[in-house]
């Protein structure tokens, strides 16, 4: 996302506002890293507490620094930030993580409108689009927050097609065979392989709000 609002939004300028919880500490400062090795200036940084449901005072700080954007990695009150964003006329450009759900943004309404943020799932995808049906039909509901239905759902898949490829199943059977995970089809719309390192890169999507729907930033 730093690189997307250096380079294809020319920001320049960026303020932080973000929760204190581990998640928005790891791309809070990750973002700002990256920002500034790009030429980027950060601005103001701002922690604040998950139940926080003021950010007046915050915006205006915002607005006092200068900032042509705002990286706010909050959860689960970012409606409520967007809409007093709105009401302040803060005229920068919003750009958020991987927390932005169907609920935050219906919440926020047309205070989310051309706001960016990334996510780790395309709903452009059939493995994604069953898995939706499937928890329907299971819980007589939709997903609360169908990102974390999908993490969680390909980690399974990801266990599934170890112990489909383990003969004595052990523990030390399990992971080895998890380690050589390669090309499996997941409903983040992507592959995953495991590498020499044990580990694999998902790709972030970047998304846009355009009359009140995320889609696929260009």
């Amino acid at each position: 996302m730093a690189e997307f609002g250096y380079t294809k939004l020319g920001l320049r300028k960026i303020a932080v506002v973000e929760h204190q919880i581990e998640w928005a500490e790891i791309i809070g400062p990750a973002f700002e890293k990256k920002f500034e090795e790009l030429g980027g200036e950060i601005v103001f940084v701002e922690k604040v507490l998950t139940n926080e449901k003021d950010f007046r005072t915050i915006l205006s700080k915002v607005k006092e620094s200068g900032a042509d954007g705002v990286y706010a990695p909050l959860i689960p009150t970012a409606d409520m930030f967007l809409r007093q964003a709105q009401e302040q006329n803060l005229g920068a450009q919003i750009l958020s993580g991987d927390g932005m759900t169907d609920d935050v943004l219906n919440a926020a309404g047309d205070s989310a409108e051309g706001m960016y943020f990334t996510n780790l799932y395309s709903e452009d995808n059939t493995l994604l689009q069953k898995l939706e049906q499937s928890y329907g039909k299971k819980y007589s509901q939709d997903s609360p927050a169908i990102i974390f239905t999908s993490l969680a759902y390909d980690g399974m898949l990801v266990l599934k097609d170890a112990l489909s490829r383990t003969e004595n199943v052990s523990p030390e059977a399990i992971k080895t065979a998890i380690y050589t995970v390669k090309d499996l089809s997941v409903s983040g719309g992507e592959t995953i392989t495991l590498d020499k390192n044990k580990s694999f890169t998902r790709v972030e999507k970047i998304f846009v709000v355009k009359n009140g729907m995320a889609v696929l930033a260009e």
